[in-house]
């Protein structure tokens, strides 16, 4: 088979706050670790850019000494009509070894700022068994439902890699999620074995007959996140934009303060009123901004594998299409 007859993108939107957003979506991560900047730094840019999506976390939240200043200018962006994701918070307390971050912190952040979607508070030392594992998912999702009943809630799943596709497709029947989200690292070792299971966890999820995008955590390579549209992806996360210069042409990622290589590519980058960093991150959001435009026009389009061709060697798309041929 050629890799065009692999390619099963999945839903093409998803409706958030009462407005149809076309998928698949990439939302630029804020985070206090990892990074260089405060969140509220990453924040107002992405105000400035008036960008249309962003992640930040609910540990940022209750804990920056800023957060008055983070809640107004989410609040603000969310009233001009971004679409704000709320995380659990436990990517920021694990690298922090901070153990004081408990369920009932994350449902201050819930019931305290503004946003359309939050992660559930995941089990990141699931039940052994799948059976046991959908149950544990649902009863999060459910005690946190009961306390902020309004909330639409993306549940997290993570377990052995076997097991992940049933997980999913138990939590979609059980729950009917507006999403699910898996951690791009739980999906195996290498991009093709990720692809791979990726699929197994799209046909899975399809098989209960509800259309439901999966939102891949820790996501925001732009050439991975091509790939992972095209084979059942929706939704992505990433550090990245704030981490790394991307070329526009290529979609490949440079260290940060290269940004000169491709100073030609954007407006942000002739612009010598604006710090280097901010320059820089301004050049980084036009590109995602384009780039998933760009995706999902192809995919509506069924021409996705115009890109895939395009940005891929016929090596790469032989081995993987012979890869995904497996069961």
């Amino acid at each position: 088979m050629r890799i065009e007859e692999h390619i099963a993108p999945g839903p093409l939107s998803i409706v958030i706050g009462g407005r149809t957003i076309a998928l698949p979506i990439y939302f630029p991560s804020i985070s206090s670790v990892k990074t260089s900047l405060s969140p509220l730094e990453y924040l107002r840019v992405l105000v400035a850019t008036k960008h249309s999506q962003f992640l930040i976390s609910a540990y940022d939240l209750n804990n920056s000494n800023q957060r008055k200043r983070i809640a107004e200018l989410a609040t603000n962006a969310k009233n001009a009509g971004s679409i704000i994701l709320l995380d659990s918070g436990n990517y920021e307390s694990y690298w922090r070894s901070d153990k004081g971050w408990k369920w009932r912190d994350y449902l201050t952040a819930l019931k305290q700022f503004s946003y359309h979607l939050a992660f559930s508070f995941d089990n990141q030392l699931p039940p052994e068994t799948f059976s046991k594992n959908i149950l544990d998912v649902e009863r999060r999702v459910t005690k946190t439902l009961a306390q902020v009943p309004k909330a639409s809630i993306i549940p997290i799943l993570h377990g052995k890699l076997d097991h992940l596709p049933r997980i999913a497709r138990g939590v979609a029947s059980r729950l009917k999620p507006i999403m699910i989200a898996v951690p791009e690292r739980e999906l195996g070792n290498g991009i093709i074995q990720r692809i791979k299971t990726l699929t197994r966890i799209r046909r899975a999820v399809d098989e209960t007959g509800e259309s439901i995008p999966i939102h891949l955590l820790g996501t925001g390579n732009p050439l991975a996140l091509l790939l992972f549209s095209a084979f059942g992806a929706n939704s992505f996360d990433g550090l990245e934009w704030c981490q790394t210069t991307v070329d526009h042409t290529t979609g490949l990622l440079y260290h940060f303060q290269h940004r000169e290589f491709f100073g030609h590519q954007s407006a942000f980058c002739a612009r010598e009123d604006i710090p280097y960093a901010q320059a820089t991150l301004g050049h980084n959001l036009m590109f995602f901004g384009d780039w998933m435009h760009s995706i999902r026009s192809h995919i509506a389009g069924n021409g996705v594998d115009t890109l895939l061709h395009k940005h891929f060697s016929p090596e790469f798309l032989s081995t993987l299409s012979v890869a995904l041929e497996e069961r």
